[in-house]
């Protein structure tokens, strides 16, 4: 893991509790990522989804369903092409 666009790197301790945040959503079905990759099979853009269930206002009876669009990025060199949007839309769509 590098930096990018000027984003220091977090600290070891960081990624792993995101890591595993992110294996719990996956095996519990709450959370769906896609990413493009190049020709050479590099990761160029990514966009995620989480959806839980919350309260909707604090007095609610029953939690509903929640969705947000997350972790939504596209290496500079890859910008204005529309990868984003269809990842995006394909993360909304599952």
């Amino acid at each position: 893991m590098g930096e990018i666009d000027g984003i220091p790197l977090p600290n070891t301790k960081r990624v792993n509790e995101v890591e595993q945040l992110f294996f719990m959503g996956n095996e519990n079905g709450n959370l769906i990522f896609r990413v493009a990759v190049n020709e050479n099979n590099e990761i160029v853009a990514c966009a995620g989804g989480l959806l839980r269930k919350e309260y909707s206002f604090p007095l609610s009876e029953e939690q509903s369903l929640f969705g947000w669009i997350i972790a939504v990025y596209t290496l500079p060199q890859y910008r204005n092409n529309g990868l984003a949007d269809r990842l995006v839309d394909e993360v909304c769509l599952c």
